[in-house]
């Protein structure tokens, strides 16, 4: 697997990338201070989105947010949302 990754005074810092062999996209991250920080990316071998969600780090007590899983076969797709309300210390599912 090949990665594409910066570093800021040894720290992980903006985008990381990692590819499947065919050189699709498989995994991309954001690092801010060597945390992850931001948006997250996972695909399928095809290209298309498979998951996206925002990182803990890039969220604070309090706040919400939501993460989409598309799921594909042969004979249908589908989304998956799910909304989450980010308590002290722990994250709990929200209604949609």
């Amino acid at each position: 697997m090949r990665e594409k990754r910066n570093y800021l005074k040894g720290k992980l810092e903006g985008e990381y990338v990692s590819y499947y062999e065919n050189g699709q996209i498989l995994l991309k991250l954001f690092f801010r201070k060597g945390r992850r920080h931001g948006e997250a990316l996972s695909y399928y071998r095809d290209g298309q989105v498979r998951e996206k969600g925002l990182s803990m780090t890039a969220v604070s007590p309090g706040s919400t947010f939501a993460t989409t899983r598309t799921v594909s076969s042969v004979n249908r797709s589908f989304t998956r949302t799910a909304n989450w309300k980010v308590l002290t210390g722990s994250i709990t599912a929200a209604a949609s």
